[in-house]
């Protein structure tokens, strides 16, 4: 494993503050959303926190694979962190629910912490290139 990498991705995620996780349920149904922070938790596994929506977390619950895309558009120079994740647990919870999505669904929001044991790191660039491990 290429750890040089996984910490110039995580180099990148700081400076934009943003970047991509790809979850599919178990059927192979994809989802993308955004989280904003990442960190080296050992050589082998990252940790990623936000406030994730509960489609993400229902998938992570059927499907445990996940991509990490980190990917400065601006230099047009990124990585794609593919991976297992290996917990999911709630860190904080707001005293709220979001009631603008009707009663009916009445959902707290919840800052999660996941933690993503990566197998494989790609080069991800907007431009002609290989999906193969660096």
């Amino acid at each position: 494993m290429n750890w040089d990498k996984i910490n110039a991705a995580i180099e990148i995620a700081e400076k934009l503050q943003y970047f991509f996780i790809a979850t599919a349920d178990k059927e192979g149904c994809p989802h993308v959303t955004t989280a904003g922070e990442i960190r080296l938790k050992s050589e082998e596994v990252v940790e990623v926190s936000f406030w994730f929506c509960p489609k993400t977390i229902d998938n992570l619950e059927k499907n445990k694979q996940v991509s990490l895309i980190i990917w400065d558009a601006g230099k047009n120079a990124g990585y794609q962190l593919l991976g297992k994740a290996e917990d999911v647990e709630v860190a904080q919870v707001m005293d709220e629910a979001d009631t603008a999505i009707g009663e009916e669904k009445y959902l707290l929001q919840a800052r999660w912490f996941l933690v993503v044991r990566v197998d494989t790191v790609m080069e991800f660039i907007h431009a002609l290139h290989n999906d193969v491990a660096l």
